[in-house]
Parts: C-alpha cells; sequence; structure tokens
C-alpha cells in the first residue's frame, strides 16, 4: 500500500482455481494436460475463499480471470440470498432478480465510452472486467445499528470439463454447450443453482469525518467517461487473414499446424508514408472455432482489436461430438448476433476476444510495432 498510485478504493483481483492434495496442501497440476484444468478450490490474489472489510461507497475493483481453463459468470449477493442458494437452490430466473447491480466501465486493458449497468459479468481466461460497485448503494435501505452487512462475490457458471461451460440435460445425457459467451437479452441463461462463492465482501459504515476526508467516485450510470472509439473504416483495411483454432492428434492448431517458433504465419504491415497521421494500416482476421464444443479466449499481444461482427451457429450446439472432433467449416446456419451485444461493449477496444463453440469473429486492428 506504498506505492505512488496506490488507491485503498481500487481493488485489483486475480480469481483462479486449482487443485489442492489434501494430504501435502500442495497444488496439483498435469503439465502434459491438453484438455484443460479446473480446479476444486478457488483463489482470489493467491487466497482460498478470502473476505475483504469495504467502507459504504463504491469501489474499484479489477478483475482478471487467471485460471487455466474456467469461465465465470460473475454475480453480487447478499448473504441472506448466498445462504438459501446454498440450503435450497436459486433458479436461474430468481438468481437473475436476486443479484445486487454494478456499472462495468471497462474491458481488457481499455475504459469504455459509458458506464453499462450490469447484474453480472462474464469472463475467460486472461479477460479483465473493471467494475465499479457502489456499497454504500447496496446497504442504504438497511438501518446502521443492524451492523455490517456481507455480501458475496459467487460464480455462477456451469462448467464440468476444461472444454467450457455446458448446462446439464434434463435426460442425463451429454451436457449442452451454453449459447454465448456474453450477456444478452432475450436469451435464456443456465445458471448454477448454488453459487459458488469467490470473495466475501464485509461493508462497515464510514464517519461523517472520513467521508468528508475521501470523498466518493463520481462515475455513474449515463455519464460518459470518454468520447467514443473511432471505428476502422474499410478503407483502412489492406490484408484480410483466417485463422481456425482446432484439435489435431490430441493437441492445438491453428490453419492444421502446431505452433513453430521459426515460422512467422503473418506479417502485418504498419504505417507507412504517405497515410495520415495515426492513420496505421489496418488488418481484419478471422477468428474461426473448429468444433468439439470447445471455447477459446483468443489474446493478440501489443496491440487492441475492434470487434466487426460476431457469428453463432446455434444449430450445431445442440449436437457435442469427441474432445477430438472433426472441425466442420463453415457453420452450416450462422446467425450474427453482434447487434444482441450492448453498442458500449462492441466499440470497444479489446484484447482477448471469446470465440465460443461453433462462432466465428471478425476483428479488426492497426500495428504500431
Amino acid at each position: 500500500g506504498k506505492e505512488p498510485f496506490y488507491n485503498p478504493f481500487d481493488l485489483p483481483i486475480v480469481l483462479q482455481d486449482k487443485v489442492i492434495d489434501r494430504a501435502t496442501g500442495q497444488i496439483v497440476y498435469d503439465t502434459d494436460g491438453h484438455n484443460g484444468y479446473l480446479g476444486d478450490t478457488f483463489f482470489a490474489n493467491g487466497v482460498p475463499w478470502p473476505f475483504k472489510t469495504v467502507g459504504d461507497r463504491k469501489y474499484r475493483l479489477r478483475i482478471l480471470d487467471g485460471s487455466n481453463a474456467r469461465i465465470y459468470r460473475l454475480r453480487i449477493l447478499s448473504e441472506a440470498d448466498f445462504i438459501r442458494s446454498q440450503q435450497v437452490g436459486l433458479g436461474a430466473d430468481e438468481l437473475a432478480a436476486r443479484a445486487k447491480p454494478f456499472l462495468q466501465i471497462g474491458k481488457d486493458s481499455w475504459m469504455w465510452s459509458a458506464p453499462l449497468p450490469r447484474t453480472s459479468v462474464v469472463l475467460a481466461m486472461a479477460n479483465r472486467a473493471d467494475l465499479i460497485v457502489d456499497f454504500g448503494a447496496l446497504v442504504a435501505d438497511i438501518p446502521p445499528e443492524a451492523g455490517p452487512q456481507v455480501f458475496y462475490l459467487v460464480n455462477t457458471m456451469p462448467q464440468f470439463d476444461g472444454r467450457g461451460p455446458k448446462g446439464k440435460l434434463d435426460d442425463g445425457g451429454d451436457p449442452r454447450v451454453l449459447p454465448l459467451p456474453f450477456d444478452v437479452p432475450g436469451k435464456p441463461l443456465v445458471e448454477l443453482d448454488r453459487p459458488i462463492a469467490l470473495i466475501k465482501f464485509v461493508v462497515e459504515r464510514e464517519t461523517v469525518e472520513f467521508k468528508q476526508a475521501h470523498p466518493d467516485a463520481t462515475v455513474q450510470a449515463g455519464r460518459a467517461l470518454m468520447p467514443d472509439r473511432q471505428r476502422i473504416p474499410d478503407e483502412d483495411v489492406v490484408a484480410v487473414r483466417e485463422f481456425v483454432f482446432e484439435r489435431g492428434k490430441g493437441a492445438w492448431q491453428i490453419n492444421g499446424r502446431f505452433y513453430d517458433p521459426t515460422i512467422a504465419n503473418a506479417a502485418p504491415q504498419i504505417a507507412t508514408t504517405g497515410k495520415p497521421a495515426g492513420r496505421d494500416l489496418a488488418e481484419e482476421w478471422i477468428l474461426r472455432n473448429g468444433g468439439g464444443g470447445w471455447w477459446h479466449p483468443i489474446h493478440i499481444h501489443l496491440e487492441s482489436h475492434q470487434l466487426v461482427s460476431y457469428e453463432k451457429d446455434f444449430a450445431a450446439d445442440a449436437v457435442i461430438g469427441p474432445i477430438d472432433a472433426v472441425p466442420v467449416r463453415p457453420p452450416i446456419n450462422p446467425v450474427d448476433v453482434t447487434d444482441q451485444i450492448p453498442r458500449t461493449e462492441v466499440i470497444a477496444n479489446h484484447d482477448t476476444t471469446i470465440l465460443g463453440p461453433n462462432t466465428v469473429a471478425r476483428i479488426r486492428m492497426r500495428f504500431r510495432t
């Protein structure tokens, strides 16, 4: 807490799940595995199931999914709702109704142009979410004499293997993959009826003097944070490349090839003379999920990208083949769901795109280095 930019109301949080050997207390990990790693113990900043005492004010939570293969849907529940969920279970509709509101102001390394009201956020591996949680608003209707109030950050995403989230079928057959790696309107959610607690927040009332000395943040829904990002126009795109992510021989391939550090699979151009200042040459990349029910978080180092479109073959979700499924391309019946994603998120800069099952994402980016 002594670094120059330390802010007690700005909390970096790394979420992870690990397998712990009960006899030795050591982490168990298969260094040769290619099927994803799911843990049975959840950690936040290296501590299993921690608690954090906070004041009745806004806090900024910068959350990173540091897990190997787990995708989270994060919600905030009151202590009473969390206990009830563990005792009798809560359906998806009831969970959504009882989840506490917060604001999302950014994703990955970039702030959004405006806060987006949320009651949940989906994080894939290496994804980051920048959230504002107003604990003061959460306890506003509770009299101070009731004492400290407890809230839980929980995970409600069902996931049973390293391929990605799935929902159980009523007939006990193979689980069906979940539809989208986004929270979008009009789509029924599949959620754990007994959410997994990740962090316990204990809200204590601040004194008037403390609040005067440390004013609360002013961020709120409807108030712009920065200008909209400028979209990369068609005329700036000088190359289109396709990358198919698929399984082969029990491991991972891109365009049918294993990783080889001696080969350059693409050599994007950078700014040249004659282009207006700041208008670097851009490329459009087609990121295609090769099948098998796997979710792929596609991270591109050093540069940000913009989402152009996100297409999904919903019909293909009904069929989940073996882990090493034969790639199916192109999708049989792709549907562009970009307009279902909040505009604030679509126009923002990203560095990680969640490539869900049976999906194709188009992204554009400029290269400066």
